[in-house]
């Protein structure tokens, strides 16, 4: 009693500080799964929802299965339940694993790993059968036997059935190898096929990201978790199919938006949402500097053109770096209806919200998903160039509405047909774009030379002088009438010496020069009724010194 007594003390005295120490946080593993998927240009934006039961007081919350390449900065937790909850503290740490940590690899790993067993064993098999096959061209060889004096023994039917079931066992030995071998090529082509899809997807990584949310919940029971964070490897382009209807003077257009990535993890049943905006860009602009500049010196020189090419490396540099980080990434029936996205038209960007739940796996594939579609009323308009070739081409002039049109491939489509594709910048609220639809064939251009002097340039006052004329002809044979722009163009003298003259006294007015601000242009443009023919002159001297030869005419 007198040995037990100080224990007890000791206890007493220590049991307070145990009761003060907490206890550390237990791990509760939730399972989660990507529940929806913001697409950037350059990036995506996942959501994983996760559950987890809790009990009251603290526990960290283990929630797995991000990709390796996770953005640890951009990782955000938010959580709901029924009850007090306190998310204290968010981290993410990465997970080494002795597989692939893509779910889609390590299926296709097992499923090779799978035919290559069966491939394994059909080879056996065969090698077996071969074996025995073996065998019985061994016994067909052996004679039978003799007697002393050179007879066969036994009697010709024994004979007859003897060949008779060797023939036969080498019959369904050869039948049973053939069957093993179909069944190998099969097998094979599987293992191909695999071996590609696995090539595919396959992108080495051997760890992921867990995510460990320290809590504290004020009762038993459910709490729901949202994780976000950005991933590199993912982008969306816009895609469009432009299909024009002469006839009605319509152009409808279909906006898709095609994805891909290679994050390492499927995307499967997830809200979809294709965005314009560039979370990765510079924020703010390039803020200006002073720009020196003074009398050049040998030093001074050196020294400058070391500053601005220091300048420039630096550039270079931070545009390298921001490449390698992934912030810059350098565009008869019924026929079914397509499910359309909806557009949130916002000041500064737009978001597509795919309808329904979609699945883009991480295959770096395109899937395409129509984020839009707009009908157009359009300006029919025709174009042609005879100077280059005497083609008319059909152009649509459509008007935007509200929401931009972003920058991006489009197919063009006239009555049903593809006549080509182009690219189209971004096209904002109010701005008019011009979409080419091949030749239009009921209009026909023609140009001739209607005088070339060149050959017969006289001399005035030390100068040369050579003089062109021009004709073209234009006919409609549409039966309404279509409005025509045809250009051609003048040389642009480079030199004060050079003089270059309209011939205006024979020429038709052009409607513009210098079209678009590119030198030397000209256009005329008018509408033409349906049967009309109109015939285009123009002409120019160009006057020069005699001693001068003249480039580029």
């Amino acid at each position: 009693m007198r040995r037990l007594l100080p224990t007890l003390v000791l206890l007493s005295l220590v049991s307070p500080f145990l009761q003060a120490t907490p206890l550390r946080a237990a791990d509760v593993d939730a399972a989660s799964a990507v529940s929806a998927v913001t697409v950037y240009p350059d990036r995506a934006r996942v959501t994983r929802t996760a559950a987890a039961d809790l009990k009251p007081g603290d526990a960290t919350v283990v929630i797995g299965g991000l990709p390796a390449s996770a953005a640890a900065d951009t990782v955000q937790v938010s959580g709901t339940a029924d009850f007090d909850l306190t998310i204290q503290s968010v981290e993410a740490r990465s997970v080494f694993r002795t597989d692939a940590a893509s779910e889609r690899e390590r299926s296709l790993e097992a499923e090779l790993l799978a035919a290559s067993d069966r491939q394994q064993t059909l080879t056996d098999k065969i090698a077996a059968l071969e074996t025995q096959a073996d065998f019985i061209r061994s016994v067909s060889r052996v004679s039978p036997p003799k007697t002393k004096e050179g007879l066969l023994v036994g009697k010709p039917a024994d004979w007859s059935g003897a060949w008779t079931a060797v023939g036969k066992g080498m019959e369904e030995t050869l039948k049973a190898k053939r069957a093993q071998e179909v069944a190998l090529r099969t097998v094979q082509a599987d293992i191909r096929r695999l071996q590609q899809e696995l090539a595919r997807v396959r992108t080495g990584a051997a760890r992921t990201t867990a995510v460990r949310v320290q809590v504290r919940a004020g009762a038993a029971g459910t709490a729901r978790f949202a994780v976000t964070y950005e991933v590199p490897d993912a982008s969306w382009a816009p895609a469009y199919d432009a299909r024009l209807d002469p006839e009605k003077g319509n152009l409808d257009l279909t906006l898709r938006g095609q994805v891909r990535q290679r994050t390492g993890e499927d995307w499967n049943g997830v809200g979809l949402t294709l965005s314009t905006a560039r979370p990765g860009g510079t924020a703010a602009m390039h803020e200006p500097r002073p720009w020196f500049v003074g009398f050049e010196h040998p030093v001074a020189t050196d020294f400058f053109r070391k500053s601005v090419k220091d300048e420039e490396d630096m550039a270079s540099a931070g545009i390298a770096g921001a490449l390698s980080r992934g912030v810059l990434r350098v565009p008869a029936s019924q026929p079914a209806r397509e499910a359309v996205a909806t557009a949130d038209v916002g000041e500064f960007a737009l978001a597509y919200r795919v309808a329904g739940a979609q699945t883009v796996p991480a295959d770096g594939e395109p899937h395409a998903y129509v984020a839009d579609q707009r009908t157009f009323p359009v300006a029919l308009k025709v174009r042609t160039h005879p100077g280059v070739e005497p083609v008319a081409y059909l152009y649509a002039v459509l008007t935007n509405g509200d929401a931009p049109l972003p920058a991006g491939q489009v197919s063009l489509y006239r009555a049903g047909a593809l006549v080509g594709q182009t690219g189209m910048g971004t096209v904002r609220p109010g701005e008019e774009r011009r979409l080419a639809f091949g030749a239009d064939d009921r209009v026909r251009v023609s140009r001739k030379v209607d005088t070339d002097q060149a050959g017969k340039s006289g001399l005035f006052g030390g100068k040369r002088r050579v003089e062109r004329r021009y004709e073209i002809e234009v006919g409609n044979f549409h039966a309404r009438p279509v409005e025509v722009s045809v250009y051609d163009r003048v040389p642009v003298p480079r030199d004060a010496a050079l003089e270059v003259k309209y011939l205006d006294d024979w020429a038709t007015a052009p409607s513009e020069t210098d079209v678009e601000g590119t030198k030397g242009v000209v256009v005329w443009t008018g509408t033409f009724e349906g049967g009309e023919k109109r015939k285009i002159r123009f002409g120019y001297a160009l006057t020069y010194p005699k001693d001068e030869h003249l480039a580029g005419f």
